[in-house]
């Protein structure tokens, strides 16, 4: 397939810079909310109220005092979110709510995720999410791309 006639059509798009959109209200007043999610939550939606990029994600994962939790947060957010001409997903609540169903086993396995990551072991990244309830590969693979 020749790509010369939508290269510029490519380059037009931004992903990085494009918005994605969340509904901030389902997300901290939920009725699936999680009590240990709450505070980090909080910070999600009074710091991104205009939405979400890719590239605001992945500065706040190159931040020296990030917040694994958080930045898994906003990974999932934003994978739940909606663009300008997008529809919006309301089960995005109730998802990450399952995926704390067990918060430190949760915690456990963000940290070992990340630590496969930081030796180049992305097979044990991916296994580590086995346990994580409601957490399958097109959330995940959110996460660890960024």
């Amino acid at each position: 397939m020749d790509l010369k006639p939508y290269i510029q059509e490519i380059n037009d798009l931004r992903p990085l810079e494009q918005r994605i959109y969340f509904k901030q209200n389902d997300w901290v007043d939920s009725k699936h909310k999680k009590e240990e999610i709450s505070k980090e939550l909080d910070f999600i939606v009074e710091n991104y109220q205009n939405g979400i990029s890719r590239n605001e994600i992945i500065l706040y994962f190159a931040q020296k005092d990030n917040s694994l939790l958080i930045g898994f947060l906003m990974t999932m957010i934003w994978g739940h979110g909606f663009s300008e001409i997008g529809k919006v997903d309301n089960r995005g609540p109730w998802k990450v709510s399952k995926m704390f169903t067990n918060f430190e086993e949760s915690k456990g396995i963000l940290e070992k995720a990340k630590d496969n990551l930081k030796v180049n072991n992305l097979i044990g990244s991916h296994q580590s999410f086995d346990k994580m309830e409601r957490c399958r590969v097109n959330y995940f693979s959110k996460y660890l791309y960024f």
